[in-house]
């Protein structure tokens, strides 16, 4: 078996989905790690795919979500403050360590999705 080893991730930007204007989830982008994290999404879709799993046809983007936008209540002002702070360098730079990868099945509820844990697996160390 083919063992991925730790890695870290070092954040080098922060963005928006859709797009600021209507922004409903924000997210801290990857410098370091960014291809480390494409590569295990890459295989982990191989690998889904074979067996069977509809896959996304949109390309990956590594990222790590910081929050989701549920409400328009404080949107803007949610909004304006991530913009202004994602003009610091104050969060710039963080690093975490990718110890372990878990795959989570997402089912959505009338109170929002929940998320299961399917399998965790410890990268080597």
């Amino acid at each position: 078996a083919q063992f991925t080893p730790m890695f870290k991730m070092r954040f080098n930007c922060m963005g928006a989905f859709p797009n600021w204007k209507s922004a409903k989830v924000l997210w801290a982008g990857l410098g370091e790690g960014g291809e480390a994290i494409k590569s295990l999404a890459g295989d982990l879709r191989d690998k889904l795919k074979k067996k069977g799993f509809k896959i996304e046809d949109r390309p990956f983007q590594a990222h790590a979500t910081l929050g989701r936008i549920r409400s328009p209540k404080g949107r803007r002002a949610l909004i304006d403050r991530a913009e202004r702070w994602r003009g610091t360098q104050a969060w710039e730079g963080a690093v975490a360590v990718v110890e372990s990868l878990t795959l989570f099945e997402s089912r959505l509820t009338s109170s929002g999705p929940a998320y299961i844990p399917l399998v965790d697996i410890k990268l080597a160390g």
